[in-house]
């Protein structure tokens, strides 16, 4: 499948919609009294519009002026548009909102036809975001990995460990607002001691007895430095 131009996206053509008569046909057996009869005759992006005629009590099907504003949608991927013809089209088409968030697609958008996904070449690298799994490359359109450690665990928000891809923001029974919660990031968070992290949270003194064998300790503390 060949993946579309996406420079063809940076201002939508103007389709043509049903002429107005031929739409108008198509309504022509609907009766009606009033003009609720016929709103299920528009379009969804309101640059057609249907109503009663009284003085035939059927439906009649138009296109609104060319210019009036209409909802952004698939057709538009996402952007304002402006209705063209009886159809909503966008000016100019927003190429962002067809980001699917995948490292193995490239996104596009046609004008008129909406966001479209194409999977790149198998093996192309990328970041499957797990902390468990190496060599992470797309097979058919999905970033996977290799976990070479069965007993390798992903970390979880509230385990009580802020592991990779945790921040204070989206995990703050985990990881410290400010801090990593990471040994080694410079910062003496709440679930670190000196004990377990005397990199971030070194005491002063060194202290014989308390089990930590510290600077000049090895001379007179025997029995923490055995």
């Amino acid at each position: 499948m060949a993946v579309l131009n996406a420079s063809a996206c940076d201002q939508a053509e103007v389709v043509p919609a049903q002429p107005a008569s031929a739409a108008a046909s198509d309504a022509a057996q609907v009766p009606c009294s009033t003009p609720e009869d016929c709103v299920h005759l528009g379009s969804p992006d309101a640059c057609v519009v249907a109503t009663c005629d009284v003085t035939s009590d059927l439906c009649i099907v138009l296109p609104v002026p060319d210019g009036t504003a209409c909802a952004s949608s698939e057709q538009t991927c996402g952007a304002p548009g402006v209705c063209a013809g009886g159809r909503c089209v966008g000016e100019p088409i927003d190429q962002d909102a067809c980001d699917d968030g995948n490292p193995c697609t490239v996104d596009v958008c046609a004008p008129g036809a909406g966001c479209s996904s194409f999977a790149i070449p198998d093996g192309s690298a990328c970041d499957d975001e797990r902390a468990c799994t190496s060599s992470d490359a797309c097979i058919a359109g999905a970033c996977q990995g290799v976990q070479a450690d069965p007993d390798c665990v992903e970390p979880a928000c509230g385990d009580g460990v802020c592991g990779p891809g945790e921040v204070a923001e989206d995990c703050p029974e985990d990881c410290v607002s400010g801090s990593s919660g990471l040994c080694g990031d410079g910062e003496c968070s709440e679930e670190e001691t000196a004990e377990s992290c005397f990199e971030d949270c070194g005491r002063g003194e060194p202290v014989c007895g308390d089990g930590l064998c510290e600077g000049a300790e090895s001379f007179f503390c025997p029995q923490d430095c055995q």
